[in-house]
Formats: C-alpha cells, sequence, structure tokens
C-alpha cells in the first residue's frame, strides 16, 4: 500500500482510503468556496473537478486529496485574484 505525503496523511481514515466525496464537499463549503471558484483556482473545467470530487471512473487518488487538503480559507484577496482570472478567461475567448 502506498502512503500519502506525509503532509497529507490525514487524507487516509481507519481504512487507509481517500477522502469519499461527501468530506472534500464538506471541507470546500468550510474554507468558503464554490465547486467552480474552486476549478477556477485549480485551472480546470467544472466538470472535470466534478469527476474527481466524486472519483467517477476513479480518476482521484492521494495527490487529488492533498489538493483539497491544501485548499485555503477563502479571503478577499483570493476573490480578488478569482475575479480577475474570470475576465482574463473571457477575454481569451
Amino acid at each position: 500500500m502506498t502512503r500519502a505525503h506525509p503532509r497529507c496523511d490525514d487524507t487516509y481514515d481507519m481504512f487507509s482510503n481517500v477522502m469519499d466525496p461527501s468530506q472534500i464537499k464538506a471541507l470546500i463549503k468550510e474554507r468558503g468556496w464554490t465547486q467552480r471558484e474552486v476549478a477556477l483556482y485549480f485551472d480546470v473545467r467544472h466538470e472535470w473537478l466534478n469527476r474527481i470530487i466524486n472519483n467517477a471512473g476513479g480518476v482521484r487518488g492521494e495527490k487529488h486529496d492533498c489538493m483539497f487538503r491544501g485548499l485555503p480559507q477563502k479571503t478577499p484577496g483570493i476573490v480578488r485574484w478569482l475575479e480577475e482570472k474570470r475576465k482574463s478567461n473571457k477575454a481569451r475567448k
């Protein structure tokens, strides 16, 4: 069995599994984010983030759990950054 990086040991439950979708959704909500904002922050499409969260087709691994665990609390600075990124993405289309 492969263990996650030591910084991410808390991604394992007592059965050494990755987090379940409800745990990830709760973590996102607890830190003040929406799934669309998280997708923008990680620079992935919302549909792909949804697949990762729900582990569709078994796509999620320890690295994804570490990614969610590392998600910071949403701050006013992050909100401004997300708005700028949205505008930049729209201008490219």
